[in-house]
Formats: structure tokens, C-alpha cells, sequence
């Protein structure tokens, strides 16, 4: 139980005693006679008024404490739930950008070889040749994706990076092989 829960406890329970007692009583002990050897003592009780809104204070405090005590107690249960959730949720995004890059990709070298076998023979040569290097470049970048969603979350951060850095290759080999056969 957290501490705020047990403040908020005890400060309900002073309040409704406080309510139901509606002050402190207490007893001491005077003299009354002090003659020589003879001493006389006598019990006297008091009460100590408390006000009615020290009481509702109390029980208001105590109420609002226990409440926000125990939100806070289920949001720490269930966050470790939610990060977990996100996580994947964040996983699954990204893994399907990623799939949806190499599509694009796959598109785009079909272009480039339907543009090669509209070429003349000595720029034909050329285009394929960008043409596999591009592919071989895009196989990684498949390995990359392939690793990355067989990871367990450990290990997933960082294959990301390689990932990454394997499709960032790709973008500037395609950039490089479309501004050279424009």
C-alpha cells in the first residue's frame, strides 16, 4: 500500500472519530492542598473542542488522498502493460513502411529496366549494370527487414539502426541511378 493510500486512511479515520467525538478529552491530575506532608490531588477532565471543519477537512483530505492513491497505484500497474503495447504497435508501423518502401522500390526498378530495354545497346549495358547493383543493394535492405521482424523487442532497437542505415543505401543508389538515365 502506497504511503499516500495509508495517510489517506488514517486521516478518514481521525475525521470520523473527530466527528463523532467532536473534541479531545483528556484528564490531569492537580494539587489541590499542599500542607506540609499532607498533599491532595484531584482528577479533573477536560475536553479540547475541535471545530466542525477541522473534522471535514480531515475526512475531505483523507478521501481525496486514498482516491488519487489508488489511480496512481493502477496507472504504474498497467503502464508497463501499455509500453509494451506501443512497442509493438510502434514495431508493426515501422515493419510495414518498411514493406511498403521495398514495393515501391520493386516498381521503380522495373521502370529503370523498361527504360534499359528501350535503350540503345552501349546505355543498356549501363542501365543493367546500375540495375543490379541496385538489387543487390535492395536484397540487404530485405535481409535487414527479414532480421529485424524475426528480433525479439531486446534486440529489435538495434537491428533497427542497421535497417536503417541498409535502406538509406538503397534511397541513394535508386536517387543516384534515376538522376544519371534521366
Amino acid at each position: 500500500m502506497k504511503t499516500s493510500m495509508l495517510l489517506g486512511i488514517i486521516l478518514i479515520v481521525v475525521g470520523i472519530a473527530a466527528f463523532a467525538y467532536q473534541g479531545i478529552t483528556y484528564t490531569s491530575r492537580e494539587k489541590v492542598v499542599d500542607l506540609g506532608p499532607m498533599h491532595m490531588t484531584a482528577d479533573r477532565t477536560r475536553t479540547l473542542p475541535l471545530p466542525p471543519i477541522v473534522d471535514a477537512v480531515a475526512l475531505v483530505g483523507g478521501i481525496v488522498l486514498l482516491i488519487t492513491g489508488s489511480k496512481k497505484a493502477e496507472k504504474s500497474q498497467n503502464s508497463p502493460i501499455r509500453e509494451v503495447v506501443a512497442m509493438k504497435d510502434k514495431r508493426k508501423a515501422y515493419e510495414e513502411k518498411l514493406d511498403a518502401q521495398v514495393k515501391e522500390w520493386n516498381a521503380q526498378i522495373e521502370l529503370l529496366k523498361a527504360k534499359a530495354d528501350k535503350a540503345k545497346a552501349e546505355v543498356k549495358i549501363e542501365y543493367y549494370k546500375t540495375i543490379e547493383a541496385l538489387q543487390r543493394k535492395q536484397n540487404e535492405a530485405k535481409a535487414k527487414l527479414r532480421e529485424l521482424k524475426a528480433a525479439g523487442d531486446g534486440a529489435w532497437e538495434d537491428l533497427k539502426a542497421g535497417a536503417e542505415k541498409a535502406w538509406a543505401e538503397v534511397k541513394t543508389a535508386y536517387h543516384d541511378a534515376s538522376s544519371r538515365f534521366k
